[in-house]
């Protein structure tokens, strides 16, 4: 790229130039590293490492660690990072999204980045969307890092065996705390691949540890996301939570839901197709309170009732099984709207859960209560230094840079793409569509070329099933229904004449391979010729013959071709259904058939949908055509813009939402960790601000003394006198009474240690108690606040200042719990208590939240 060109390029223009100029330093190293043995390497990282913890900065090493990671790569590896890949890795060093196509090796690229990181010994994380991409990813890779002198760490759901812990240590059979310790080690190592999920969700877990031994987590110094859009976007309004001891409700929703069964549209409740909200008329409302037998269902004395019967009308109303959700066995099983996979640890809050399982007649289990909760992005706020890698974020870049302050980073393909993308075929009617669609797969089919087709929910993808049964096609369903048979699907995808239909984006992560995957098909018993169930070294290389010689047929055929059956409601996710063709250089085309009664359509344009189909019958337009007009093919594209806007605009008022809880669990997290490490903890302290508390909240002498001999000395004995002075004067008798007592304490145990200890861990119970109660409050506050909107009323100001004023009384009530349980208690029977004694979370009835299940 010349100077002109980057200008001409802008930004991203100017970025490349530089990066090019970079990647001329790294050529300086390459003769003399390759000269270089392998010992002589390993002792280049470790001056590397030196120099880095000695102040150098990593800025500085750059050209040198990402030559020696080249290097590297090629010897233990036999893969040598591409010039783009190197470019890549500069990209995620520099806290970019780095924008790299399907099939461009970005698992090869994190490394670089990682190395050079991981150099000053604070950790680095890299993030991935399942544990199956978490363990290949750190195995595959582990040679280069060891060679590097690096310690690789892997996270996933299940610590146990090979799957967790320092990779390759575990044992199935150890107990909690023997898991904890293996995440420990995990997170001690300098590079640890994980689970988007579980690395956040450790990080809560780590919030309701009793000991320091406890916390997995070490520091949160440099993450790289895989698949950020995935992460950052798609999942920004979905909050993991950890819950645990369960309120009882389930009745409510089961007595419930039969009379909002028989309720009608239009008469009792109202619907938003485009927000996916339904609620209640006037009519409605009076029906329900008829039958319930209440004189208003709106009184906060039946809220929960009411917010029950709301529950179940979304349930019935927008909630559609197949779609949003399965039902398998006795269970709801929620859908990922973006990959199509079944969330198997993921349960609808607010009682939304309860009420599809009251639609659908299973259990309806009690609802949980929230012990700790946080989303995606202010939980990735933690890192000082955050970077991620996708095929598709350039159409996000305002989103990534407004709310995360990242910018993104188009990096060049390394083989120029081939991949032909057709224009779209518009339909007036969704099984006109289908049949479309059916006929151009069969068509392919018959030639032998593969295709892919990626539809938007579980119903459409056995639609076209079935369609395909009736032409007798043989086809491979991957959906939420049979996400477990996805690897070997995947590993089929690309061979002759295979159609694979696929719900959004299952198998991202894994590329499909023009002929079949040769190792991956072996490992699924693909190539067992004598019957013997295991694939030997003579039937993988008849095998991997065979593949390459499909792979020569397919891409005589045209390469894989995708077919999408739907818009979807952004255009990135449409890039990535594309982007699944084409990879590094290969043939292959995409194209997509669109029908005006697709869900998208009719969410988001009902209005302007009617009124186009007004428009095609009065032009006698024949439903089985398609339909050619650019002022559709536009109209369409209008409305696609307009809904990624309004999901983005949703996203941004989420956060603003969670930035005001945000800010008070870093306070109370940090006060925890405060207390559970020992450091900063005074007993004093905390009798001093609970004095002060007792003041301002009674006047007078006298009123004042009974306040401080009811805290101070429960069982009675002592009377308490102050001064009728200044405040100061006042304050500071006060304060002196509350230290007689603690003294007394102390000396009434024999051990001054132990009633300290005491105190520390009734408070950090009393901290886990009242914050469980105040997020359940939060959580009901923020549920009714919305309807402040009709009363012309900003509910986010509104929610600001309910917020607010929770959070005042919430540490009073901590310190005040805390003092008078700790004063309260009989100290003979808890003088020999420490760090390994009694939980005081007993005392207070709380049930250890360690493996509370997710939601």
């Amino acid at each position: 790229m010349s100077f002109l060109d980057a200008i001409v390029g802008g930004r991203q223009g100017m970025r490349l130039f530089g990066y090019q100029r970079k990647l001329r330093k790294l050529e300086r190293y390459a003769a003399e590293l390759a000269a270089a043995s392998d010992s002589a390497l390993s002792e280049r990282a470790a001056d590397l490492k030196k120099r880095a913890r000695a102040g150098t900065s990593l800025d500085a090493l750059m050209p040198e660690a990402f030559a020696l990671g080249r290097e590297a790569s090629q010897r233990v590896l036999g893969m040598r990072h591409y010039d783009v890949q190197v470019i890549g890795a500069m990209a995620l060093h520099d806290e970019l999204i780095a924008e790299m196509k399907t099939g461009e090796g970005k698992t090869l690229v994190a490394t670089l980045a990682a190395f050079l990181n991981a150099l000053d010994g604070n950790g680095v994380h890299v993030v991935t969307v399942n544990d199956y991409l978490a363990q290949r990813d750190a195995a595959w890779m582990r040679p280069l890092y060891e060679m590097l002198g690096l310690t690789v760490g892997v996270i996933t759901e299940e610590m146990s065996g090979a799957s967790g812990g320092v990779a390759g240590e575990g044992d199935d059979d150890e107990d909690d705390h023997d898991e904890i310790a293996r995440r420990r080690a995990a997170y001690a190592a300098d590079i640890t691949y994980g689970t988007n999920h579980e690395i956040a969700f450790d990080f809560l877990r780590d919030n309701l540890a009793q000991r320091p031994d406890e916390v997995a987590h070490r520091g949160f110094n440099y993450a790289i996301v895989d698949e950020v859009d995935f992460l950052l976007i798609d999942e920004a309004r979905t909050p993991l939570i950890i819950s645990g001891a369960a309120r009882g409700s389930s009745d409510l929703y089961a007595s419930i839901n039969p009379l909002v069964e028989r309720l009608s549209e239009g008469v009792h409740f109202g619907i938003s197709a485009r927000n996916r909200t339904a609620s209640f008329t006037d009519e409605g409302i009076g029906q329900l309170e008829k039958e319930l037998a209440v004189d208003s269902l709106v009184d906060p004395a039946h809220l929960e009732m009411f917010q029950a019967a709301s529950k179940l009308l979304l349930a019935h109303a927008i909630y559609k099984r197949d779609v949003d959700y399965i039902v398998e066995g006795d269970r709801v099983m929620l859908i990922d709207e973006y990959t199509g996979r079944v969330s198997e640890d993921k349960r609808f809050s607010d009682g939304l859960h309860q009420a599809l399982e009251a639609k659908e007649r299973v259990t309806v289990r009690d609802e949980d209560r929230t012990l700790a909760k946080i989303t995606y992005q202010t939980f990735y706020g933690r890192y000082n230094k955050l970077s991620g890698m996708t095929g598709t974020a350039y159409s996000e870049r305002e989103e990534f840079r407004q709310t995360y302050g990242r910018d993104v980073q188009k990096v060049p393909t390394n083989r120029p793409l081939r991949r032909e993308d057709f224009a779209d075929v518009i339909f007036l009617k969704l099984g006109d569509k289908h049949d479309a669609v059916a006929a151009d797969i069969a068509e392919r089919h018959e030639r032998g070329q593969p295709v892919l087709v990626g539809t938007t929910s579980v119903r459409e993808s056995e639609q076209v099933a079935r369609r395909l049964s009736e032409l007798g096609i043989e086809h491979h369903v991957l959906n939420a229904k049979n996400h477990r048979a996805e690897a070997a699907i995947i590993a089929q995808a690309g061979r002759p004449g295979a159609v694979t239909i696929s719900t959004n984006m299952a198998g991202r992560g894994t590329d499909i391979v023009l002929g079949g995957n040769a190792e991956a098909l072996a490992g699924f018993g693909f190539g067992d010729l004598d019957g013997d169930g295991v694939v030997d070294d003579d039937e993988l290389a008849k095998l991997r013959e065979q593949c390459a010689a499909d792979e020569k047929a397919v891409r005589a055929a045209g390469g894989l071709h995708v077919i999408g059956t739907a818009r979807h409601e952004a255009v990135r996710i449409d890039d990535q259904l594309r982007g699944r063709s084409g990879r590094q250089g290969d043939p292959g085309s995409s194209q997509f058939f669109v029908s005006l009664d697709d869900k998208v359509w009719q969410r988001f344009g009902q209005d302007d949908i009617v009124q186009l189909r007004g428009e095609l019958s009065a032009a006698r337009h024949d439903p089985k055509t398609p339909i050619e007009s650019s002022r559709v093919e536009r109209l369409l594209r209008e409305l696609q813009k307009k809904v990624e806007l309004d999901n983005f605009a949703i996203r941004r008022e989420v956060l603003k939402y969670d930035l005001v809880v945000h800010a008070q669990r870093e306070t109370i997290y940090g006060w925890r960790s405060t207390l559970v490490s020992g450091e900063g903890y005074g007993a004093e302290d905390l009798i001093v601000d609970y004095v002060d508390d007792l003041l301002e909240q009674h006047d007078g002498p006298s009123e004042r003394a009974e306040a401080l001999a009811q805290v101070f000395y429960p069982h009675g004995g002592e009377t308490i006198e102050l001064p009728r002075g200044r405040d100061d004067e006042v304050r500071e008798a006060a304060i002196e009474v509350a230290l007689e007592a603690l003294r007394a304490r102390e000396k009434q145990a024999g051990n001054a240690e132990a009633v300290h200890e005491l105190g520390r861990l009734l408070l950090l119970a009393s901290i886990d108690e009242l914050w469980t109660d105040h997020l359940s409050d939060l959580e009901r506050v923020e549920e009714a606040i919305g309807l402040r909107g009709y009363a012309q009323v900003d509910p986010l100001v509104e929610w600001r200042l309910e917020a607010g004023n929770m959070w005042q009384g919430l540490i009073a009530q901590i310190r005040e719990r805390a003092v008078t349980l700790w004063f309260a208690l009989d100290i003979t029977q808890v003088s020999e208590v420490d760090g390994d004694g009694d939980d005081p979370h007993t005392t207070l009835n709380r049930a250890e939240p360690r493996r509370a299940a997710k939601r």
